[in-house]
């Protein structure tokens, strides 16, 4: 039997790979000793506009309380394919648990494999994003 799903989901699985590529780029490019000032600033405002949006969902709040972000993702690139990664916050609201996603048409989202390396280099990205939102005085809602 042919597993058509995987077959469908090809074009979006590479995307997610070729995204997955382009942030560990942009991290070596932060983390080479041997980049210029502007080398670096390049990486910080190619990571910067890497994502199509950034967003936060809570944990169940009681009524009254307020609601504390539990989870996030952010949208790397849309239509047919779309890739996204989701995550958790820990207790501080850093990104945690890095997971690449990705979906093609009528197909259900399907988790993009990672090693111990890559979701180390996801979860940096994650951070450094988050560092630099701070840094431009962006609110990252509460």
């Amino acid at each position: 039997m042919v597993d058509t799903e995987n077959i469908e989901n090809a074009g979006a699985k590479a995307e997610a790979e070729a995204q997955l590529e382009s942030i560990k780029e942009m991290l070596q490019a932060l983390n080479d000793g041997d980049s210029s000032d502007d080398e670096i600033n390049l990486a910080q405002d190619a990571l910067l506009n890497k994502a199509l949006s950034v967003e936060v969902r809570s944990d169940w709040t009681p009524l009254g309380d307020c609601f504390k972000a539990a989870e996030y993702r952010m949208l790397l690139c849309t239509g047919g394919p779309t890739v996204q990664v989701v995550g958790d916050l820990d207790a501080e609201g850093e990104p945690c648990n890095p997971e690449l996603e990705y979906q093609d048409w009528f197909i259900p989202w399907a988790s993009y494999p990672l090693d111990d390396k890559e979701e180390a280099a996801l979860e940096e990205a994650l951070f450094l994003y988050v560092r630099l939102i701070l840094q431009d005085g962006l609110p990252l809602g509460q």
